[in-house]
């Protein structure tokens, strides 16, 4: 009986354990998302649409920015009077001068290693010509990535009323910025040693100063590929940082955190996305079918399957499907809806098909065919009437004439 009580408890303790495992992180962040690079599942949600100061992690969209203008890295460029002079001197910088020859490699290097707000001026000006226009090119770009609540005043993310984001928002931009191989290779690097120019004699390095991505820290994540962080005053803390596990990718973004943190929160983050969720697929005739019985109306050769991260204890069959205009929520129990874009069928049930062509005309015997059956039998009711009306007059007339001669 003991035993049996024993191993009662055992089991009860490890449900209790599971189920502890599978809740989400309490973070100390004021504002945090993850998110899968693949689909853009949102697996946690902390007042991820609330806008924020995002600080230096602003040079994220510089960098996408940057890279999406198709502008030679290897270009030489003059660093101009307001490049230099026009952020705060306490600030982030690799002391560049005005008339200081530099390359944009260097200056993506300076930026993305280092945070030095001086090298975003230098890469602004070099895709849009000055910076006011490259924060508008940035605030634009941000709403057709689907950035929700997102406005830019600068390329470096100094404290301005009218320059801040969001969580949720700094992921979709960092999601896009994941397809360039020279993000990934400047994020990586550990450190980068920029040679002397015409203005400086003496070489200067920049290390990275993402704790995630260097080996010798205590919160070192081998699976981790990118980041970057930020400081402001009014900002606080910020991190953005992408992980890759088993091919799921992940992108972590804490806003309003503190120094430690910023990495603990992160680290929390990952271990539940990849500790919690399972990554399984969602065939195209599933999808299909779900979005049928949702009310819509795919185009079944156009759907394609879908990767889906579910809870560990969630298979495909406990999933809830709902309509939302030509989308189709995937609802997991966990996380938000996954929103699944589904094409649509363009051509109504009964619809008339498009005639047949042949180099570019119409087939003889389609269209034309029918038009003719159509005048004949119109014309055939035509004849008929006016043949019936004839008739009905020369009787009437023959009536008309006799009724006279009785007179």
């Amino acid at each position: 009986m003991k035993r049996i009580l024993g191993w009662a408890m055992a089991l009860l303790m490890c449900t209790s354990f599971a189920a502890a495992a599978a809740e989400p992180p309490v973070l100390q962040s004021r504002q945090a998302v993850l998110y899968c690079a693949e689909n853009g599942q949102v697996l946690f949600d902390q007042e991820m649409d609330t806008p924020a100061h995002p600080a230096s992690i602003t040079k994220l969209m510089t960098a996408l920015l940057v890279l999406e203008s198709g502008i030679d890295l290897d270009q030489t460029v003059t660093v101009s009077h307001d490049a230099v002079y026009s952020i705060e001197r306490g600030s982030t910088h690799i002391a560049l001068d005005e008339g200081e020859q530099v390359t944009l490699e260097q200056m993506m290097y300076a930026m993305l290693l280092t945070s030095a707000n001086d090298a975003a001026n230098v890469l602004a000006e070099a895709v849009d010509g000055t910076q006011q226009a490259f924060a508008k090119h940035m605030t634009e770009r941000a709403k057709e990535l689907g950035c929700r609540h997102t406005n830019f005043v600068n390329a470096h993310g100094l404290d301005d009323r009218l320059h801040y984001t969001t969580a949720y928002d700094m992921a979709c931009i960092t999601r896009e910025l994941l397809q360039y191989d020279t993000f990934l290779t400047i994020a990586g690097t550990q450190v980068y040693t920029m040679p002397p120019t015409n203005k400086q004699s003496e070489p200067r390095s920049f290390w990275n100063k993402q704790n995630i991505l260097n080996p010798q820290s205590e919160y070192y994540d081998p699976s981790a590929i990118a980041g970057k962080n930020g400081y402001t005053s009014q900002a606080g803390h910020t991190l953005v940082t992408v992980a890759r596990r088993d091919g799921v990718t992940l992108i972590a973004v804490v806003l309003g955190d503190d120094k430690t943190g910023k990495l603990v929160d992160t680290t929390a983050l990952f271990a539940y996305g990849y500790d919690q969720f399972h990554k399984t697929e969602l065939s195209a005739q599933t999808i299909v079918q779900k979005a049928e019985k949702a009310g819509l109306s795919p185009d079944a050769d156009a759907v394609q399957a879908e990767m889906i991260l579910l809870p560990n204890d969630t298979q495909t069959d406990a999933l809830t499907y709902t309509a939302q205009d030509d989308a189709l929520l995937v609802d997991a129990g966990a996380g938000d809806p996954l929103l699944l874009e589904v094409p649509q069928d363009t051509v109504p049930t009964g619809a008339a098909q498009a005639e047949p062509k042949e180099d570019g005309h119409p087939v003889p015997g389609t269209t034309e065919k029918a038009f003719w059956i159509g005048a004949g039998v119109v014309g055939g009711l035509v004849v008929l009437v006016a043949g019936l009306s004839y008739r009905r007059a020369r009787i009437r007339k023959r009536r008309r004439i006799s009724w006279m001669q009785r007179r």
